[in-house]
């Protein structure tokens, strides 16, 4: 038996939110693409128009992308955390500015080769095309009334011995009424057809 609940699974990705809300006994305020325990942090555009998602939440992840962006003045500042959050507005501005000046790709680059947390910012018809979405096969084609259409999603969670799948997709209204009416319900043909004559079925 798998006990996996929506509530359960929602909770689960709050963490931080819970533990400073229950810690200081009260709700944790909205802080938008803001993290409390990273700066920068948010969605940044870039020179083709993309976004970006960057966070810096070690120390060393805070000196490379100030370094990066041209602002080893602020890295001898030596900020807290606390601080870094404090000055998230100036930090955004700064960040903003840089990414405008590269495209999604080159950040990408940049970042993953120092090891700073970051992801494009992707719309549903990129990211049917992602390899990790084609890999999970969350991203299916199916056969309906239309013929081989897409546009549907792949099962989640995947079980070994009950994986689950999509058989079908649109189909024409009363496509199962065989297995209804007579099957489940017992109709003779001769009820069945007189359902057709009335327009009941």
């Amino acid at each position: 038996m798998i006990d996996c609940s929506m509530f359960d699974a929602s909770l689960s990705v709050l963490q931080e939110g819970v533990a400073q809300s229950l810690f200081h006994g009260e709700p944790m305020q909205r802080t938008g693409n803001r993290h409390v325990y990273g700066c920068p942090s948010g969605a940044y555009g870039t020179k083709d128009g993309k976004l970006e998602f960057i966070v810096g939440q070690t120390d060393a992840q805070w000196e490379n992308i100030m370094n990066l962006v041209g602002r080893p003045d602020i890295v001898a500042k030596k900020w807290t955390l606390r601080e870094r959050v404090e000055h998230g507005e100036e930090v955004d501005e700064i960040v903003e500015a840089w990414a405008n000046t590269k495209t999604q790709q080159e950040i990408e680059d940049i970042l993953t080769e120092k090891s700073i947390v970051c992801a494009p910012v992707m719309d549903i018809v990129e990211v049917s095309k992602h390899p990790h979405a084609l890999a999970r096969e969350m991203f299916i084609e199916t056969d309906d009334m239309f013929g081989k259409i897409s546009g549907f999603l792949g099962v989640a969670p995947k079980l070994s011995d009950t994986p689950g799948g999509t058989d079908w997709g649109i189909m024409e209204r009363g496509a199962f009424n065989e297995e209804v009416f007579s099957d489940l319900l017992g109709y003779t043909e001769e009820e069945m057809d007189k359902l057709k004559e009335e327009g009941v079925i």
